[in-house]
């Protein structure tokens, strides 16, 4: 089940870095000046973002914790089980 959010996260890691490059290309290629990269930063902040969050995605790092006397899924942050009651 892991494997789906790999592949999903590996698809945009190279998306965004193939979508930057074609960008980046075609600008230099046209001879735009350097007003065009007003245009393409925020296109590469937006890149970056995507990068980052699959990144965090492929960490393993978002994840819902787990409760120690019941087994149920439970948010990492909250304060009892929502399925049983024990504290967290």
């Amino acid at each position: 089940m892991a494997e789906g959010p790999r592949r999903l996260s590996a698809a945009a890691i190279a998306l965004v870095i193939l979508g930057i490059a074609l960008v980046v290309s075609i600008a230099f290629v046209a001879g735009e000046d350097v007003a065009v990269l007003f245009y393409v930063a925020p296109v590469v902040f937006l890149g970056v973002v995507v990068v980052m969050a699959a990144l965090k995605m492929r960490s393993g790092s978002v994840r819902p914790a787990e409760c120690v006397e019941c087994g149920g899924l439970i948010s990492p942050n909250a304060p009892y089980c929502k399925h049983c009651g024990a504290p967290t």
